[in-house]
């Protein structure tokens, strides 16, 4: 009977603990970001709006007990923000870089419509090493600070660190400089190498635009050089291979000649010395065949 009673319990233990798992009172409806996408540089405006739509719990559009924060890391934030209950409300504007929304202010009778509608303009901060960085964040938290299921909107961009660019843009022209030792070594070796040099003056192309762009854009710019770096290398490696096999061919096939030279002028069929070159050239093709 003890057992059983303790078996009760822990089932209505468990029962509890499930039902007070807490989940969040809100959905986002609207989402926008100015510029709507790619890396930042510090000092760029952006905009940013978002609509929220309080879902609620039991009989309110939301918990009393929680509260509502937003937050920035844009620098000069200018707010405006409404709460609109069945599209009513009265805009508010803040500079702060929280909003702060008590539960008590949020709670309607469930049959309203509660919506939250932000717009927020600033600055990219300035970083000191490229990194996200928060553009807008909108937490539910309970009395002990706690975040429930759901309860969070996060809104992050990544934000370029103008010494990172400079440093990317050194090492872009050190490495368009080696390859074009490279292509110049290659060249002197009578290898193919048009399809290098196009990807090289590419390449070049893009470093010399980055110096006048955008930090922004110049990360683009050097990102992509620095692809086509990789496959002008790897071009020339191809070249080279191709002219090696090249090579190796024009010596296999003469050396046939030589072997047929010997068997039909010279009736050297049977000779051990031809037969030993017959086998060395097989293997040769074996490994030939391989290298292609």
């Amino acid at each position: 009977m003890k057992r059983g009673f303790t078996l009760l319990l822990s089932l209505l233990l468990a029962l509890c603990l499930v039902q007070g798992a807490a989940a969040a009172d809100f959905v986002e409806s609207v989402t926008e970001v100015e510029p709507a996408s790619g890396d930042l540089a510090p000092g760029e405006p952006i905009i940013v709006h978002v609509i929220v739509k309080l879902t609620g719990s039991g009989e309110n559009t939301f918990d009393t007990n929680d509260e509502l924060e937003a937050y920035t890391e844009l620098e000069d934030p200018e707010w405006d923000y409404s709460v609109l209950v069945n599209s009513q409300g009265i805009p508010k504007q803040t500079t702060s870089r929280y909003v702060r929304l008590l539960g008590w202010d949020l709670a309607y009778p469930d049959s309203n419509d509660v919506t939250i509608d932000y717009a927020l303009s600033g600055k990219v901060p300035a970083v000191t090493q490229t990194s996200d960085t928060t553009l807008f964040r909108l937490r539910q938290t309970d009395v002990n600070g706690n975040i429930p299921s759901g309860g969070e909107l996060l809104l992050e961009r990544t934000v370029i660190n103008p010494g990172d660019v400079d440093k990317t843009r050194d090492l872009r022209e050190e490495q368009i400089d080696e390859l074009r030792i490279s292509i110049d070594e290659y060249i002197a070796l009578g290898v193919n190498v048009a399809a290098a040099e196009q990807l090289y003056t590419q390449a070049e192309e893009k470093i010399d635009q980055s110096k006048t762009a955008s930090y922004s854009q110049a990360n683009v710019l050097l990102a992509d050089a620095g692809s086509l770096i990789d496959q002008a290398e790897a071009s020339l490696e191809d070249a080279y291979s191709g002219k090696l096999i090249t090579d190796a061919q024009v010596t296999i096939d003469t050396v046939n000649g030589d072997i047929s030279y010997f068997i039909n002028n010279r009736s050297m069929s049977g000779d051990t010395r031809v037969t030993a070159i017959q086998n060395k050239v097989a293997l040769s093709e074996t490994q030939m065949s391989q290298a292609k």
